[in-house]
């Protein structure tokens, strides 16, 4: 089971699965469409399997495709990123969902989606990956050990809990060779008010690192959206495709057009 397992992550990072189901799914409008059209058109008997074989041909032209730019993809991941000259660099590690809800583990994600984004709009942070970060979820590391396995010098952590319409955030910064803390800080705020407690935290966390963020360069770049419950039905629609099934997909589009409707 952890082969078959471990072939579907493999499949799902190189964009195989996902091209795989998308074209599955035109497919089973497309053949129906195919068959109906030779009728009403009284073309010959053979027009079928030529339409199936053509639609054979397609998928596997698609899934080489796929396979092709995910293993370029994957070389350029593998290849070493040079750090940034003379600055840190900072593993956010995903926050703790202290929410009654599951459902509210979205917002906890959401913001170190968020965070990690932020924080690489700074000329001089070096930021771990998301794929990298993301492996310790759900887990409590010994953050000096996850600073050695990342090879970076910082690491963040946090927690967010939703209370009715308000969240509650700690977050603190930890030296990754001594375990010790740089930073720390709560704070309770309206759902409505994430996105600027996005900002402070990231012009928090870049201060407390010394990091030179320029606020005019940070704003030109900085691009939030007109809604909350637009950003919580992305995240929703990200989430949904992290466990690749034909029902999270269906389930991930349907969040991804309610996001769309909220906010084009």
């Amino acid at each position: 089971m952890r082969g078959v397992s471990g072939l579907l992550r493999g499949l799902w990072r190189r964009r195989v699965l996902p091209v795989a189901l998308a074209y599955v799914a035109v497919a089973s409008v497309l053949a129906p469409a195919a068959i109906l059209l030779t009728k009403a058109l009284n073309l010959p008997s053979w027009s079928d399997d030529a339409a199936m074989i053509g639609l054979l041909i397609l998928f596997a032209s698609a899934v080489w495709l796929a396979w092709n730019a995910g293993a370029e993809a994957a070389r350029h991941e593998a290849a070493p990123t040079p750090s940034r000259a003379g600055g840190a660099t900072i593993a956010v590690l995903p926050f703790a969902n202290l929410s009654q809800q599951a459902a509210d583990e979205v917002f906890a994600d959401g913001m170190v989606e968020d965070l990690i984004t932020g924080l690489s709009l700074s000329s001089t942070l070096t930021v771990i990956s998301r794929t990298s970060t993301f492996a310790y979820k759900n887990r409590s590391p010994d953050v000096r050990a996850v600073a050695a396995d990342l090879g970076c010098d910082f690491v963040l952590e946090g927690s967010v809990r939703r209370v009715g319409e308000r969240l509650r955030v700690t977050a603190q910064l930890i030296d990754g060779a001594t375990g010790s803390h740089v930073w720390a800080d709560k704070y309770d705020r309206p759902v409505e008010a994430l996105f600027d407690l996005q900002d402070v935290l990231i012009r928090q966390i870049a201060a407390a690192l010394g990091d030179a963020v320029v606020d005019a360069e940070f704003e030109r770049l900085r691009r939030n959206p007109a809604s909350v419950s637009a950003w919580e039905e992305a995240m929703r629609a990200f989430l949904a495709l992290e466990r690749p099934t034909i029902e999270s997909a269906q389930v991930a589009l349907g969040h991804g057009r309610r996001s769309v409707a909220l906010d084009p």
